[in-house]
């Protein structure tokens, strides 16, 4: 081999070093490690993509639940009673429910606290649910 004093021609030098070199045998097993990594990269892509359909998916039934609840209460407070009105005994039933709820531990709550409780507990279950198990299978 030359001495790399001159690099002008690079090519040639290459060339040289390789010819010079006895070709060696490929390490045993390489082409399966090699196989191995491609999978395991694809497998990647696709539960990355999964995560990301789980996500949404969860995202979209949050908010269809956040959507219903909040048209279920404007409807409710737009009709004033009107629907319990046309049901026999159903301001009393209403009336009894208000003062149970009242009465227990969840009327101490005042009921935005309890929507944005139960809201942030949605939230919790819809992203940390698959990022766990996304994070468990990533460090597999």
């Amino acid at each position: 081999m030359k001495p790399i004093d001159d690099i002008t021609d690079l090519d040639s030098l290459v060339r040289s070093a390789i010819a010079e070199r006895a070709a060696q045998p490929v390490p045993f097993g390489l082409r399966r490690k090699i196989e191995n990594r491609i999978r395991l990269a694809a497998l990647i892509q696709v539960e990355r993509g999964c995560f990301v359909r789980s996500l949404a998916a969860r995202s979209m039934v949050l908010a269809l639940l956040v959507g219903a609840f909040v048209l279920t209460t404007y409807l409710a407070g737009a009709m004033d009673g009107q629907i319990m009105g046309m049901i026999p005994g159903g301001l009393g039933y209403l009336d009894y429910a208000a003062t149970m709820l009242l009465n227990t531990w969840i009327g101490a709550l005042d009921q935005p606290i309890l929507g944005a409780i139960l809201v942030a507990a949605g939230v919790v279950l819809l992203a940390v649910i698959p990022a766990k198990s996304y994070m468990r299978n990533r460090f597999q």
